[in-house]
């Protein structure tokens, strides 16, 4: 294959820092990167705070004088049933809680930033293609001009 020469009216190509697409690819990867080291440090919290919040709703119930009976764990309403009939002792009741899946995750963002960044991948490659086939085509032409100026010139 021979190299076709470049003429002063080339284009200078530009470096792929240039684009646009290549900066989102680069903070999507980044976002989804952070996300993914953050993400058990924000279950956690998460978790611990919506135990709080469950536990200060059960507190104010209770003080409205709603008792045990709205609280939604029903073994503890049965729980209290037994003590107060002084039966036997309560039995511990079970944190379930802890069992429940949690309200608020990074799913559905973690979701969100894939998808946009496979988005982006294909947008950014497809960019490129054209532009390097675009490129290409304008060789092809300057070669077929070059080989019929050769061709003309005796």
């Amino acid at each position: 294959m021979t190299e076709v020469q470049k003429s002063p009216t080339d284009p200078p190509r530009r470096p792929v820092t240039d684009s646009p697409w290549f900066w989102l690819v680069v903070f999507l990867t980044a976002a989804i990167a952070t996300l993914a080291v953050v993400s058990p440090k924000f279950a956690r919290r998460q978790a611990r705070l919506e135990r709080m919040n469950e536990t200060r709703e059960r507190i104010a119930r209770e003080r409205a004088g709603f008792g045990a009976a709205s609280n939604e764990n029903p073994d503890a309403a049965v729980d209290s049933e037994i003590a107060q009939a002084g039966d036997e002792a309560p039995a511990p009741v079970r944190d379930v809680r802890s069992e429940m899946p949690q309200k608020s995750t990074l799913g559905p963002l973690a979701i969100a930033l894939c998808v946009l960044l496979a988005f982006t991948a294909v947008a950014a490659g497809l960019v490129s293609y054209f532009r390097s086939a675009a490129r290409g085509e304008l060789q092809h032409q300057r070669r077929n001009q070059q080989a019929a100026s050769k061709g003309a010139s005796p």
